[in-house]
């Protein structure tokens, strides 16, 4: 199942990620019913491993960038300073992140604690 954390540290929904529209809100399709979820008030989307696409072996190794309250960023590290570290992410390109904000580098994403949770909430 796909698990969207919310903002508000409480709220999760655990089914199934339908649809991104264009005016920013997540269709999702959950055991107690169908949600329109604005993505301001998401903070986290974890894919069900099993739709999730496998990464081809040539891939650079990622990272994961964790901020604090909310966010993370993956990418792979083409270098770090003091203060900054600088991703190459698929998306977005090349970023560079403040570490001042950032709670968590996760060298080793793909075992993720969550995917092991219960899906019987």
């Amino acid at each position: 199942q796909d698990i969207v954390l919310m903002t508000n540290g409480t709220d999760r929904y655990a089914g199934m990620a339908v649809k991104l529209t264009e005016d920013g809100v997540l269709e999702f399709e959950g055991k107690y019913g169908e949600f329109k979820l604005p993505v301001n008030e998401i903070a986290e989307i974890r894919f069900a491993r099993n739709r999730m696409a496998t990464a081809a072996e040539s891939n650079p190794p990622n990272v994961l960038v964790r901020t604090g309250p909310f966010g993370a960023i993956s990418g792979s590290p083409i270098r770090s300073q003091d203060d900054s570290i600088e991703l190459l992410n698929p998306c977005i390109g090349k970023i560079r992140i403040s570490l001042k904000p950032v709670t968590l580098i996760d060298f080793n994403a793909r075992h993720i604690i969550i995917d092991d949770w219960s899906h019987e909430f």
